[in-house]
This record gives C-alpha cells, sequence and structure tokens, in this order.
C-alpha cells in the first residue's frame, strides 16, 4: 500500500512540476561559411580564405600582412562578416563581393585625417547595417571611441556619424535601424546617464 502511495505521489509531482521546468534553447545552427588562414609566409603575408562549409569551394581569398587582423565578427544570420586589419574593414555579405572599407575621416578634418584603429563592430539583425567604434591615439586606454554606422546599399557603402559626438563605450542593435549606446566623458572618465537611442539613416 505504502509503495502504490509513493508512486502515485511520483506520478502527480510530474505534473506538477513540468509546467515549471525550465526550457533549454534550441542550440544555433554552424555557418555555412568557415574562416581559414594560413600562417605568415617569408614575405610576410598570412592567406584568408572564405569557403562554403559543405562543398569548401573557395569563395574568395585576401592576403593580410602577417597576423594584424580582429576576430572575425559575424552577422546573427552568419551570412555576412567583417574583418578589421590595418587600417582597412574587410567586408562580405553573402551573394555580394568583398569590400575593402578604409576607416572614416575625423568629423572637422576635411577629410585629411583619418581613424586609427576599429575599437570593435555589430551587425544589424538584418545585416545591412554596421555599428563601429573608431579610435584615435589614447581612445583604447579608456575603451571608449566614437560611433558611426556603416550602410550598405548594393555594392556601395556609406559611413554616419553619431550626431551627438559623444565618445561611446558600448553599443548594440534594438532594431534593424535603431542602435543603443552607453555615452562616456573623457574629461571625467565616466559613463553618463542611461543607454540611450540612436535612429540611423
Amino acid at each position: 500500500m505504502l509503495m502504490k502511495r509513493l508512486a502515485w505521489f511520483g506520478f502527480a509531482l510530474c505534473f506538477a512540476v513540468a509546467p515549471f521546468s525550465v526550457a533549454v534553447a534550441a542550440p544555433q545552427p554552424l555557418s555555412p561559411y568557415v574562416i581559414e588562414d594560413k600562417p605568415p609566409t617569408k614575405d610576410g603575408f598570412s592567406l584568408v580564405t572564405l569557403r562554403n562549409r559543405s562543398t569548401k569551394r573557395a569563395l574568395w581569398q585576401h592576403q593580410i600582412l602577417g597576423y594584424k587582423y580582429t576576430p572575425v565578427t559575424w552577422s546573427p544570420n552568419h551570412r555576412a562578416l567583417v574583418i578589421y586589419q590595418g587600417g582597412t574593414l574587410l567586408v562580405w555579405r553573402e551573394g555580394k563581393p568583398l569590400l575593402e572599407i578604409g576607416a572614416p575621416a575625423v568629423p572637422g578634418s576635411k577629410g585629411t585625417d583619418h581613424y586609427d584603429y576599429s575599437m570593435g563592430s555589430v551587425w544589424s539583425p538584418d545585416a545591412k547595417r554596421l555599428l563601429v567604434r573608431f579610435g584615435l591615439s589614447g581612445m583604447s586606454d579608456f575603451d571608449a571611441g566614437r560611433l558611426f554606422c556603416l550602410t550598405f546599399r548594393g555594392k556601395n557603402s556609406k559611413y554616419s556619424f553619431l550626431p551627438s559626438g559623444y565618445y561611446v563605450k558600448d553599443m548594440k542593435w534594438r532594431s534593424n535601424r535603431v542602435a543603443s549606446y552607453r555615452p562616456f566623458l573623457d574629461d571625467i572618465y565616466q559613463v553618463i546617464g542611461k543607454p540611450r537611442l540612436w535612429r540611423v539613416p
């Protein structure tokens, strides 16, 4: 009799607990593409190749001096990527050619001065825009840079500068056209206020 009661209790407990169980997130699919790189040759260049994961076919190859490039930043759907090497962004989107895009000009310099390096990038959900922080000498010390949005239309691309002109610590997308960021004041070395929104062009 005791065993029957325990069995019934266990059966009822399963139904009582089940609605409150934590769902395990399904694993994300692998990218249909894979990046390969070879060690630098005697002339100091590495060969970076993008391949189709299933067919192993090379879609493009690019030479980069040494290992002077950042890790690949993939888009959410893994069908677009960006690599920063030297003063150039290497951008590829599925079905489009590989683009080499230089760092933007420093606002107010009339195009004569450009930023020195990238400080990270984030793809929009639809992979049509890329948030990028750029820095000049000293900006990396407090991990805050100038925020730009790189918009792609076909084979063309265009930078847009955050109108407020703040240094930015963190950035992310709220939607395909709205980004959020945390402004940083370099004179007091602090993040100010709550995250702010920017509707990009």
